[in-house]
Formats: structure tokens, sequence, C-alpha cells
């Protein structure tokens, strides 16, 4: 039995430990990315990359030395941060991952859905803390080449215990 299920496009967890190791799992992250055509598969495919490579640094505590390297690897030089909490550029973003990024309890959030559409890739997180209600997070990607070229995202500050 799978512990987890895709419904209508999203990602629903049948099981709580699919959230301790979602980043490791080809299964999940490949039933997700399913998508019509190349173009959306393509960019699908670069967004659970990197989230599962975000995720694999923290996850193991390897932020300080691994960060630059995932962010070189899928963050466009240029990359622009609407968002004001994480920096300006790829930089901005390193920058925001050792110093809160790092520290955040739990284990990284794990997609949930992905959407897809003429260079901009939708993606829902879901984010568990502890014994909390899952917390959603919705951010948007802009891809140019292969790479992030702007993201813009937000999220509601989780439940305090």
């Amino acid at each position: 039995m799978s512990d987890y299920k895709i419904i209508a496009g999203i990602a629903q967890s049948l099981s709580p430990t699919l959230y301790e190791s979602w980043w490791l799992r080809s299964d999940y992250q490949d039933s997700l990315v399913s998508a019509l055509g190349p173009a959306a598969l393509s960019v699908k495919r670069l967004i659970m990359d990197f989230e599962a490579g975000l995720a694999d640094v923290v996850s193991r505590r390897a932020v300080e030395a691994e960060i630059d390297g995932v962010l070189e690897r899928f963050v466009h030089a240029d990359y622009e941060q609407q968002n004001p909490l994480f920096g300006q550029g790829r930089a901005g973003l390193a920058r925001w991952f050792r110093e809160v990024g790092a520290h955040l309890p739990g284990t990284p959030p794990a997609p949930v859905a992905l959407i897809a559409e003429d260079g901009l890739v939708t993606v829902l997180l879901e984010l568990r803390l502890g014994g909390a209600p899952a917390l959603f997070l919705s951010t948007l990607f802009r891809v140019e080449g292969s790479k992030l070229r702007a993201h813009w995202g937000g999220g509601a500050p989780a439940p305090q215990s």
C-alpha cells in the first residue's frame, strides 16, 4: 500500500512518515511531476529537483557547506526575489538559508502540487511542524532556460504552541 495518493493533481499523504523523507522518494516525485507535454514536464521537474535539493541539505544540516552549490545548480545568476524576507539574488537566498532556513524546526516542506504554464510554475508546499495542523505555502517561480529566474511567494506564520 502506498503512503500517498494523487487526487486531481494534489498529493495527499496517507502516512506522516512520507514527510520525513519525501526528497529521497523518486516514486513520489515522479507521480507529482507527471504532466501533459514535455515543456510542462521539464519545468515541473526543475522545481521538484530544486525543492528536493534544498530539503536534502537542510535535513542533513549541510546548509553552510552545500547551499551555494544547490543554488548555483538551479538559480539564475540574475535571480529576482520578489519576497523581501529572502533577500535579493542568489546571495540573498543563500544568506536566508544560512541564517533562518537551516534552523527551522521539523522536516522541510513537501511539494503537494505543481502547476506549470508558459515558463511559470506554482508549487504548493505542505509544512508540518510537530503536532500542529499542516500549513500550506504557495509560491511561484519564473523559469528562464533551465534556471529559476524569479520568485514570488508567501505564507502564514506557523501556529504558536
